[in-house]
């Protein structure tokens, strides 16, 4: 069995992470989880949801803000833990600081780094920023990538990744979905005008705050053009309503 070392630090990592995690569990792998904070209240409560208590938590934004502080800050936190765990692989997800700390960590000590959710690209390095380099990075560092598609195993392979070292594994966010999905599930968003179809609307993204008036005013045409047949679901998250607040 390999020793798995899981590094993640926002939501959206836990969540598909989380049935990796469980996984290595059932096959025996010896588990350290390290959450880096950097979405602590929101991945708290996961933690909390999902019974899952991590080895270590070095609450970066306790100290840090700003990419730079929050990836040097996470790097340091991360690297007398890897010394003392000697894990035999490193697994990261996606695009974040945490992912970016974590190949770089992996790397400096040596260790194989496992990328979940790789070969994403735009080619566009400040679209999204800062995730795309973030992504492509922790690509050229990765000694096992996994690919949701076809499309991005292609991706890649045009970069001249090992074909052998590439696996189209799809998203585990599918996987998490199965975790959490409940025949008798009810939400007051479901059971809400319960005879329209739903369109469901993110717009959280920092390259989407700036726009926000024009993605709203599209949101509204849809919902005049649709609204004998759908209603609209906007899940605000706080970073929004913070943002808007200013």
């Amino acid at each position: 069995m390999k020793k798995l070392l899981f590094i993640f630090g926002t939501r959206p990592e836990f969540i598909k992470v989380y049935p990796v995690i469980q996984e290595a569990k059932k096959q025996g792998n010896p588990i350290v989880l390290v959450n880096t904070g950097q979405h602590k209240e929101m991945l708290n409560e996961l933690l909390d949801e999902f019974s899952v208590e991590v080895d270590y938590d070095l609450k970066i934004m306790d100290s840090y803000s700003g990419l730079s502080e929050i990836v040097s800050g996470t790097l340091s936190g991360l690297e007398p833990i890897v010394k003392q765990e000697k894990p035999d692989v490193i697994l990261v997800h996606g695009d974040t600081a945490a992912t970016l700390a974590g190949a770089l960590v992996a790397y400096f000590n040596q260790i194989k780094l496992a990328h979940i959710e790789d070969g994403l690209r735009t080619y566009n390095k400040f679209s999204p920023f800062p995730e795309e380099m973030n992504r492509q990075i922790v690509g050229l560092l990765a000694d096992y990538h996994f690919t949701p598609t076809e499309m991005t195993r292609d991706n890649l392979l045009k970069e001249g990744k090992n074909r052998k070292q590439v696996f189209v594994v799809g998203n585990s966010a599918i996987d998490m979905f199965q975790y959490t999905l409940k025949d008798n599930y009810e939400n007051e968003a479901l059971t809400w005008q319960a005879d329209k179809k739903m369109i469901l609307v993110t717009a959280h993204r920092r390259e989407n705050l700036n726009d926000l008036e024009e993605i709203f005013d599209g949101i509204a045409e849809i919902a005049d053009e649709f609204k004998e047949t759908h209603k609209i679901i906007y899940p605000i998250p706080e970073l929004l309503v913070n943002f808007i607040g200013k």
